[in-house]
């Protein structure tokens, strides 16, 4: 893009220190050359949810969804696209491009509770955002989505860091402090302007990841005084079938090692199954490993829970008045082992141990999940007849989005800005 007097094979020259911005050629084809590129809160996703809202309204139906907020690493190159500089922080705290550069982009998205959509209302590029003004650019969507109609039952947060997300929602007003007692869990707050009761819940799947990243770092976990020791797993995966003593087990241990798919990110069922295999033959590396199978199981029951839309061949098809003698006393049951578990040493404060942040994540999450069905399901005006924790997950943001290596941040804002212009339907 040189000026009209530029020698046109001359080079320009690249401040030391400065990235290196590169020119993206514009499409021809663009019908649309004046696309509102502004980052930020997208008008045409409330624009596109507002007719839904309002055949609600008429047929005297809420839209009651939820809000996730989640985020995803930049490459930390900025492009020139139609006379816009993409790649610096932008959208939160500011009105204007900061000259930082952004090293994430956060996006919100809207799910809808009881009907099958979702849409992306807001992009944003930050580096270490003020807590402050990021519960701010919160507030300004809940409120925008409550002008056109739309009731916010709950935010799932996965955004920026584990400590800074419980911090935002203390800035929201909710009270999260891992250094409490459970008891004084409230996880909601009061929206701004309303009555309306917002709930927070952590990301599962995100939780879980951490939690066993976690436990294959450290190795050595408890429950209730029980040692969960990892190097149980790490030794499943090296059992060969010449370590059996009885000749005609080999075959069963065969088996078992072809579905035995290994490594942190999958600790769960097919692992416990192999474990409980060996114990039940007596292996003598094997015989105390009971306690570790059944904190594997816990989480492979979470894991699944997480993925709760409906089918009729999960763990539970759904949260309804229908089968609450199912689910509710699984759900309790999580939360009183999840307050079980313990992890911290001498020279790390309990209150900031990772480990107390994951499990704190878990009980918010279960509560939360508790609170909102007892006042939208089980309450004497039912206003939903259900509710799907896959609707919770921020899974959905995905959009497309997600590759294997940080993208830059046009390529995300494009596909986000052409996905805010319709409501995605979608089974969940």
């Amino acid at each position: 893009m040189s000026g009209p007097h530029q020698d046109q094979n001359s080079k320009a020259e690249v401040p030391k220190n400065e990235p290196i911005v590169e020119y993206v050629i514009e499409d021809s084809s663009d019908e649309d050359e004046s696309s509102n590129l502004k980052v930020g809160l997208l008008p045409a996703a409330l624009e596109a949810i507002k007719p839904k809202s309002a055949r609600n309204k008429l047929e005297n139906k809420p839209t009651i969804c939820s809000l996730l907020i989640g985020d995803l690493s930049l490459n930390l190159k900025p492009q020139m696209y139609k006379g816009k500089m993409f790649g610096y922080t932008e959208g939160i705290g500011s009105l204007h491009q900061t000259k930082k550069l952004a090293s994430k982009a956060v996006i919100f998205m809207v799910v809808s509770h009881n009907e099958n959509w979702k849409i992306p209302i807001g992009i944003y590029f930050i580096h270490n955002p003020n807590i402050k003004h990021f519960a701010d650019t919160i507030e300004e969507a809940l409120t925008a989505l409550d002008a056109i109609g739309v009731e916010i039952i709950s935010i799932t947060l996965n955004c920026i860091s584990p400590h800074l997300n419980f911090a935002l929602a203390e800035q929201l007003g909710a009270e999260i402090d891992p250094s409490k007692p459970i008891k004084y869990l409230k996880p909601y707050f009061i929206q701004t302007g309303t009555v309306n009761l917002i709930y927070i819940l952590y990301d599962l799947d995100s939780i879980l990841l951490f939690l066993k990243r976690f436990w294959a770092v450290e190795r050595v976990l408890s429950y209730n005084g029980q040692v969960l020791g990892f190097s149980f797993c790490s030794r499943v995966k090296t059992i060969e079938e010449t370590d059996f003593c009885v000749k005609k087990n080999q075959t069963d241990w065969r088996i078992i090692k072809k579905r035995l798919e290994y490594d942190i990110e999958t600790i769960g069922k097919t692992l416990a199954d192999a474990m409980e295999y060996l114990k039940d033959e007596n292996h003598p590396e094997f015989t105390e490993c009971g306690p570790v199978i059944k904190f594997i199981r816990v989480l492979d029951v979470i894991a699944q829970i997480a993925r709760v839309n409906g089918s009729a061949d999960g763990i539970i098809a759904n949260i309804s008045r229908s089968n609450e003698e199912v689910w509710k006393p699984l759900i309790l049951n999580l939360i009183r082992y999840v307050k079980g578990l313990k992890h911290h040493t001498e020279d790390t404060p309990k209150h900031l141990s990772l480990f107390k942040i994951y499990t704190t994540g878990l009980i918010v999450y279960f509560t939360s999940l508790l609170k909102l069905y007892e006042k939208y399901v089980n309450y004497y005006d039912q206003r939903l007849p259900f509710l799907w924790p896959s609707k919770f997950a921020l899974k959905h943001i995905a959009l497309d989005i997600f590759t294997n290596k940080p993208d830059s941040a046009l390529s995300v804002f494009k596909i986000v800005e052409a996905k805010s212009k319709k409501l995605i339907f979608s089974d969940f």
